[in-house]
């Protein structure tokens, strides 16, 4: 949230309701970046055997690093293409009070972000 007009639109998102307040949490913020370096790790390994694979873990390995982001900065959402469908995860989410936005919302939120 760097920047007035980051702020903003940060500020807009939680009033809509599109982003969570939450603690600002670095160990879990960390625990992503991790799982990000991974991700690249095994992009690398399988990048001529299995390109469309390493873009699949290039593009998890950028949400997760975002993610991490936002999670360090005190915001917080389960992301998914189809913010009303019913996963368990989305569902257990719910349940939480942790509301699920679109990756579209989630974007948004990072561009302003960083």
């Amino acid at each position: 949230m760097s920047g007035p007009a980051g702020a903003d639109v940060v500020r807009r998102l939680l009033e809509e309701r599109r982003l969570q307040s939450v603690p600002a949490d670095r160990a879990a913020a960390e625990a992503l970046l991790e799982a990000a370096a991974r991700h690249l790790d095994g992009a690398l390994v399988v990048a001529d055997s299995d390109p469309d694979g390493a873009y699949t873990m290039l593009y998890d390995a950028a949400r997760k690093s975002l993610a991490a982001l936002l999670q360090a900065q005190g915001c917080a959402r389960l992301v998914c293409a189809d913010p009303h469908f019913q996963s368990g995860k989305a569902m257990k989410a719910r349940s939480l009070g942790v509301g699920v936005i679109s990756e579209a919302v989630f974007w948004e939120a990072l561009a302003v972000a960083a």
